[in-house]
């Protein structure tokens, strides 16, 4: 299994988020806030341009396909526009990860993703 890779996230995401967990339950719940302890966290404006983050598209790989997604709050989900939530499981794989950066990520199921991020892109 691909060791978890540093990750880094904006003060600002770092604290809805944890506003945001404190009133959810679950595995990915429990994911999300062991990789924001473990997270670099900074001000948004010292963020690096080549960190996912909310409202990042980021191009990523797994199982040899190629995907292209925005991470969002829950409430902006949608999958027909590739827009998945932060509290997904692949949502929260994905946030803070830079291009070449892998991660294995647990999914439902027993089973686990490995996820490779390409590109990440911010919102104009």
């Amino acid at each position: 299994m691909t060791a978890s890779p540093m990750i880094t996230i904006s003060s600002e995401d770092a604290d809805r988020l944890a506003r945001l967990l404190e009133a959810r339950h679950g595995d990915i719940v429990e994911q999300l806030e062991d990789e924001l302890v473990r997270a670099h966290i900074i001000p948004l404006a010292d963020m690096p341009a080549d960190v996912a983050r909310l409202g990042s598209r980021v191009r990523y790989e797994s199982d040899g396909t190629t995907r292209d997604v925005v991470l969002v709050w829950p409430h902006e989900a949608s999958l027909a526009e590739s827009r998945i939530s932060v509290l997904s499981p692949i949502g929260a794989a994905l946030l803070g990860l830079r291009p070449g950066q892998r991660i294995a990520w647990p999914l439902p199921g027993d089973r686990t993703a490995e996820l490779t991020a390409l590109s990440v892109e911010q919102p104009l």
